[in-house]
């Protein structure tokens, strides 16, 4: 072997550095295993968004329950799609998706425990964070930012309006029995006016006329 041929060769025990292709090759397949992780992960929170607004029409919780599960199967579906996209749209979904799911994480920390809603809304926008420095493009930072101040919005203003809205009454007797299992949706102190509202004007009884 010759002293060119033997400079020519990697040191032994250290491996090749991967080519331009392989490179190319191994970013696609992180980007499309991401892909199918964010619209399984987006299916789940529309899923479990459309079952809350049964459970919450039984609990009594009326159009708190359908508009919080609505922005709920909104949020997973901009999630399902946002992966999909590109540019400033793909910013906008994925801002609303992953600001939005860990902004219902941290409000619904009183019945799930902060030590388990925190870091999961702390892994969510981890992951926004890293989608924005990836492939950097301002204009999928400003329609991030936009759905992210969307959905950060959407919670308070839903707060505020809900107790006014009208109540939905579950059945009075499905809601008392002890043989009906109720759980409240959303489960959160944020809506208590609300429920305590719509539990006012369905189970209050009303006096007999003089």
């Amino acid at each position: 072997m010759t002293d060119s041929t033997a400079a020519s060769l990697p040191p032994m025990g250290d491996a090749p550095p991967p080519t331009h292709s392989q490179a190319a090759h191994i970013n696609t397949g992180l980007e499309v295993a991401g892909r199918i992780a964010a619209t399984a992960f987006g299916a789940y929170i529309a899923l479990t968004s459309a079952v809350g607004i049964s459970l919450g029409l039984h609990a009594g919780e009326g159009w708190l329950a359908i508009i919080y599960g609505a922005l709920g199967v909104s949020m997973g579906v901009g999630g399902m799609v946002g992966v999909w996209m590109k540019g400033a749209l793909r910013g906008a979904l994925l801002g609303w998706f992953l600001v939005g799911v860990a902004s219902r994480a941290i409000v619904e920390g009183d019945a799930y425990l902060a030590f388990i809603s925190f870091p999961i809304a702390f892994v969510l926008l981890s992951a926004l964070v890293f989608e924005l420095l990836y492939q950097r493009s301002a204009a999928k930072a400003l329609g991030a930012a936009a759905g992210g101040c969307l959905a950060i919005l959407a919670l308070p203003a839903l707060a505020v309006t809900a107790p006014s809205m009208p109540a939905i009454c579950s059945s009075a007797a499905a809601f008392g029995s002890s043989q009906s299992v109720v759980f409240p949706y959303p489960a959160t102190t944020l809506f208590d006016a609300a429920e305590e509202r719509y539990t006012e004007r369905c189970y209050t009884p009303i006096p007999p006329p003089p």
